[in-house]
């Protein structure tokens, strides 16, 4: 098999599904398509099925999750859920991390991808968020990207209070969780530039994505990549030399002062989600109380399709999401991973792996896509394969960094 050709199917895929395309080749969009031919090439390249710990208790999960589907009869939407992202999380991380064996500079490619979506998602989320709409639906019906689902409803928000900037932004995705957690992703790896290269100048680029993950108004996800990064500007700060130490100190002064107070201020004139008028959560706890109604009386055998059909909702939380997916052994399982996951990022943070410019970039990118989920639906349970791209990556770059050094 051609390395080159693996790379080039690979990377057609990762496209289609990084930016959401819904083209159709005959039943099947693109994506899965390519994503086929992928999978056959996995099997071919591999020999037999290659799983390490996190994706065996991944395993774990979805055969938990698929017996509470089997006893509670949501097999189909079970079935539905299992091709549709708890496989493509598989062939998308094992593609991965061929990809990079083919050539580490697949890591360079994969970075430029994520940037040059965000990029876009950037400039389609401020316009929508000033209203300005018309310049990218070109774009929008030639890859066949997602409609702005909530958008009517935001418009008609618009009508009734005309000082409200919107409070749902969707980006490309049709969907404004998910535009706020990829953007706040994006801007965790762009510090990868930032830390290799030391310039300050190129602290633009995280800001633009940050930027982006503000207009969308995704509170979560705007937090976690402020504190993501706060952790770069300590990384700088901590290798600079003098004159860099003063121009970082002169930047975080000028961002917590002015910056907090500017944004505080334009929230408030504008009616955002960061104001009073947009953080009633009291709907959160009418939420976690039908979940627990639901798991007092359904403890063995929980099923998130189930609670659906009886009128409930997904609880926006990660661990209790696992809980809904299968019941305990799910929640082990998810737990597990997250265990072991952080753990070794937690060891090379404290090892000289951790003055490698791309594993602390994909470890930010990992924490802020968790720190999301403890208050979202979309993570590792519900299948969003992007956090099995940044696994295989970092994977990928501690053995192409211990077989430099070997």
């Amino acid at each position: 098999m051609s390395k080159r050709i693996f790379n080039l199917v690979y990377f057609i895929d990762l496209f289609f599904f990084l930016c959401g395309s819904s083209i159709y080749l005959g039943p099947v969009t693109v994506g899965f398509f390519f994503a086929a031919i992928l999978l056959l090439l996995i099997l071919l390249h591999d020999k037999k099925l290659v799983l390490d710990k996190p994706l065996k208790l991944y395993a774990v999960f979805i055969i938990s999750f698929g017996l509470s589907s089997l006893v509670t009869g949501q097999m189909r939407a079970f079935s539905d859920t299992f091709l549709r992202f708890y496989l493509i999380s598989f062939i998308l991380w094992r593609a991965t991390s061929i990809a990079i064996e083919n050539n580490p500079k697949a890591i360079d490619t994969i970075f430029y991808m994520f940037l040059c979506i965000g990029l876009f998602d950037v400039a389609v989320s401020i316009s929508q968020m000033t209203f300005n709409t018309q310049w990218y639906q070109p774009i929008y019906e030639a890859l066949k990207l997602r409609h702005d689902e909530e958008m009517a409803e935001v418009m008609a928000y618009k009508s009734q209070y005309s000082d409200v900037f919107s409070y749902a932004i969707t980006g490309i995705f049709g969907n404004a969780i998910k535009n706020g957690w990829f953007l706040a992703v994006c801007s965790c790896l762009s510090m990868r530039y930032v830390l290799k290269y030391k310039k300050l100048v190129l602290l633009v680029f995280p800001l633009i994505y940050i930027a982006g993950v503000f207009a969308c108004q995704e509170r979560s996800a705007l937090l976690g990549s402020i504190l993501a990064l706060g952790y770069c500007l300590y990384r700088l700060y901590k290798e600079g030399n003098s004159y860099a130490k003063i121009g970082i100190v002169i930047i975080s002064l000028f961002a917590i002062v002015s910056g907090f107070e500017f944004l505080v201020a334009f929230s408030e004139s504008h009616n955002l989600r960061y104001t009073e008028f947009g953080f009633d959560d009291t709907g959160r706890s009418d939420i976690l109380g039908g979940v627990s109604n639901y798991l007092v009386s359904n403890p063995i055998f929980p099923n998130i399709y189930d609670h659906f059909e009886r009128g409930g909702r997904a609880p926006h939380n990660l661990f209790v999401n696992a809980f809904m997916y299968g019941g305990l052994l799910s929640f082990i399982c998810i737990f597990g991973i997250i265990i072991i996951q952080f753990k070794s990022y937690y060891k090379d943070l404290k090892s000289n792996l951790i003055n490698n410019p791309t594993l602390i970039a994909i470890i930010l990118s990992a924490f802020v896509f968790t720190f999301n989920s403890l208050f979202h639906n979309q993570s590792i349970v519900t299948g969003e394969y992007v956090i099995w791209i940044i696994w295989a990556i970092y994977l990928s770059e501690k053995r192409l960094i211990i077989k430099q050094k070997i």
